[in-house]
């Protein structure tokens, strides 16, 4: 028995993550980072002004440490509910460059921490900016760092420096080690994604050119029965009963193929979120004649019964998104006409208070337990899956994974029991939203 979803590793760094990112948006790397590193800076600031009065420097420092604070602590909150942050690493790009070169001329310019925390900051940057804003950052830093050099140089007077020699190294070294301390887990954990990313890209590419391959099998066995068959319809001198058959084939075909087409366009909407729901009344027992008459009519194997089981409610509606509900349950189903070779198929549904369970019951050939967990992945099909193998069909392995991100869609969830060689049942849990 399958569990109801895959679960994330719910570690110590997730829980980390849920507290320091908040907003309701999917991050990119380079949002994640710059959240990540507005909530160091605040730590980073209260340790350094705790350890500023240790060591007895107070007065200016103290006021700064308190404004950059509060710039700081604002743009962190705005940072996680704004969906781009385009405009925000501008501004901390700006507010970070003010704020150095105040503290520059605060803690005795380079002779002082300043330094390093410069190239912190552009360490940063790699992770941070997009495209081609490093290169602009990385220009405006070096000039920056120029014109402090060139005030040092001709305004020396300008520079506050430490009452002792002692306090200026023990500041120094305490912005050095904080700096390890908070930038340092950062920038690895940045680095972990990017290896990540790196490596779901490496195998999503090969899956995608094994799954290719699967394709262009799925779409040449269709396109050439299709072609075969309607030469022969052409012929003048083919029987009736011949014609009949030659045409059922051809329409058999022409949904399998189309049914192919569907999950590919319905797996880039959804990968680009432009999948919509459009909710209306649905009436259950109906919908399940539909599904079942069009299940049928992707049959290679008529001695199979596929039937549908209904709800003891004959009023049971639902208010959904049919037509992706009905993408969910052809997919399932498909998959249902393609493994099982006798018994039968049967689409039902149980009727819950605020819910209904539709499910698919077959007594196909069954999921492995080394597939179990990953079957609703993207491409998995295209694995190297004994029982499809065994059972020669081939596929895109992309109707499962559309089926669960349609669901989600719904507010639903999807799940599955299974048994090699005896049979699978998928259930698909949908809200009710409104009753009748």
């Amino acid at each position: 028995m399958a569990a109801e979803d895959n679960n994330l590793n719910k570690d110590f760094k997730f829980y980390v993550q849920k507290l320091v990112v908040f907003g309701k948006h999917k991050r990119s790397l380079h949002d994640l980072v710059l959240i990540y590193t507005f909530f160091a800076v605040i730590f980073l600031i209260q340790i350094s002004s705790l350890i500023n009065r240790l060591i007895g420097l107070e007065g200016p420092i103290f006021i700064f440490d308190i404004i950059v604070t509060a710039f700081f602590v604002i743009v962190y909150l705005v940072a996680n509910y704004l969906k781009d942050l385009k405009y925000l690493r501008i501004g901390f790009v700006i507010g970070a460059l003010l704020a150095i070169n105040a503290l520059w001329f605060l803690t005795e310019g380079s002779s002082g921490p300043s330094l390093f925390l410069i190239a912190a900051f552009v360490t940063l940057q790699v992770f941070i900016s997009v495209g081609k804003e490093f290169i602009y950052v990385f220009i405006l830093t070096i000039v920056n760092v120029l014109f402090l050099f060139i005030a040092e140089y001709f305004y020396y007077n300008s520079i506050v420096a430490y009452t002792d020699v002692k306090i200026r190294q023990l500041d120094t070294l305490s912005v050095v080690l904080l700096l390890f301390a908070l930038e340092i887990p950062i920038l690895i954990y940045a680095r972990k994604i990017l290896y990540k990313e790196r490596d779901d890209a490496m195998e999503t590419a090969e899956q995608k050119a094994e799954v290719l391959a699967n394709m262009s099998h799925e779409i040449r066995t269709p396109m050439n029965a299709i072609i075969g068959f309607t030469e022969l319809l052409s012929d003048p001198q083919i029987e009736k009963h011949e014609c009949h058959t030659y045409l059922q084939i051809v329409n058999q075909n022409s949904r399998t193929l189309m049914n192919l087409l569907n999950n590919v366009i319905n797996m880039e909407k959804i990968n680009s979120g432009s999948t919509k729901v459009y909710y209306s009344n649905c009436d259950i027992n109906r919908f399940l004649d539909y599904v079942v008459e069009t299940l049928k009519t992707l049959q290679n194997n008529p001695s199979v019964k596929v039937k549908a089981v209904y709800s003891d409610n004959d009023n049971l509606v639902i208010k959904t998104d049919e037509n992706l509900l009905f993408q969910i349950m052809v997919n399932i189903g498909y998959n249902a006409v393609k493994f099982t070779h006798q018994g039968s198929i049967n689409l039902g549904v149980e009727d819950h208070l605020n819910h209904v369970v539709l499910y698919v019951k077959d007594t196909g050939s069954g999921i492995s337990k080394e597939q179990q967990s990953v079957i609703f992945d993207r491409f998995q099909q295209a694995e190297n899956n004994i029982a499809i193998k065994a059972n020669k069909c081939n596929g895109a392995g992309l109707g499962l994974s559309i089926s669960k991100g349609l669901t989600g869609l719904l507010k639903g969830k999807i799940w599955f029991t299974s048994k090699e060689n005896e049979g699978t049942t998928f259930y698909v849990k949908i809200p009710k939203l409104i009753t009748r």
